[in-house]
């Protein structure tokens, strides 16, 4: 990979074979580096490519932050597949072979980074359970700063297993506002925000977890264009997250069945795909005890690691 780096120019990206390389080994490279060259751009820069391609750029999620256009004849994409000629003949590769390359592991300096965000702390205790007690009184409290916490930690245990890069907004139960969250994500520039919460209502009965992402309607004109990619990115990883998590038979109740979207400001402003996972309620007494189980924590947050690793590692469904 470090041979294609070198040939990457300010304007363009040339995908030219060189002698010997296989073509699989060529859209790896492909993947990896043409997306490390979009984020290395100034705004105002494009790659230029060739009309052929460009539905191809779209399909593998490569126009993140500029208008993209190979310049490069010798890839183009069918509507099976991708053809690469290599000197006087050419290779067909199927979309599906391309997935199953992509979803291998990257190397260690190529590692995806996710932004783990455990909701409240500090002064901000979240969702309490039971609420006002009074001082002497013998009831264990469960508070939402504390399980998003722990679940954070642990998830950061499962990420990390799988070659992916962590960032932590909090270890400690320190004050930190949704403003600075958001900033902090921006500057870390991630491939998905994970943020972390339990639900909690008046009724004792709504139960499960929910996977949340940006309402596109909050945002309009311009804005709302700016902001397509990202929440339509934002919802795959929504449900290979959901998915995961039911596979695992983690508690899926009544108000699990759906993809809802919200308006948050940590998942509205972050720059990144960024979901709101509602692990459960602490209003309601099953999701109460599964959520203080640290068997049941391990379950749920091997859950949500294989459904964030599915999402970054493939990112878009090719031939959607």
């Amino acid at each position: 990979m470090s041979d294609l780096k070198s040939i990457i120019k300010p304007n363009t990206f040339s995908a030219a074979p060189k002698a010997g390389q296989g073509a699989l080994a060529l859209l790896k490279a492909l993947q990896v580096d043409m997306k490390k060259s979009i984020k290395g751009l100034n705004p105002a820069q494009k790659i230029f490519v060739n009309a052929k391609t460009m539905d191809m750029a779209k399909k593998l999620g490569w126009l993140d932050r500029s208008p993209v256009i190979l310049k490069d004849d010798s890839l183009t994409a069918g509507e099976t597949g991708i053809t690469l000629k290599q000197g006087k003949g050419e290779k067909k590769i199927p979309y599906k072979d391309f997935l199953d390359l992509s979803v291998k592991p990257k190397a260690k300096e190529d590692k995806f980074v996710v932004v783990v965000g455990a909701g409240h702390g500090g002064k901000d205790s979240g969702a309490i359970y039971p609420a006002g007690l009074q001082a002497g009184d013998t009831k264990i409290q469960v508070k939402e700063e504390d399980l998003t916490l722990a679940l954070a930690k642990k998830l950061e245990l499962k990420l990390k297993a799988r070659n992916i890069e962590v960032k932590m907004l909090r270890r400690e139960d320190t004050d930190l506002s949704r403003t600075e969250r958001v900033k902090q994500s921006n500057d870390f520039d991630p491939d998905l925000f994970v943020s972390i919460h339990t639900n909690s209502v008046m009724s004792p009965k709504p139960n499960g977890f929910e996977v949340y992402v940006q309402d596109l309607d909050v945002y309009k004109g311009v804005k709302r264009k700016s902001q397509e990619e990202r929440i339509a990115r934002s919802t795959v990883a929504q449900n290979f997250i959901a998915e995961s998590l039911k596979r695992a038979k983690v508690k899926v109740g009544d108000r699990s069945s759906n993809t809802p979207k919200g308006n948050f400001q940590v998942i509205r402003e972050t720059e990144a795909p960024a979901v709101l996972v509602e692990t459960g309620f602490i209003s309601n007494a099953t999701d109460r005890i599964s959520l203080m189980d640290k068997e049941y924590q391990d379950r749920l947050v091997s859950a949500l690691a294989e459904g964030i690793d599915k999402f970054i590692r493939q990112e878009v469904k090719v031939g959607d």
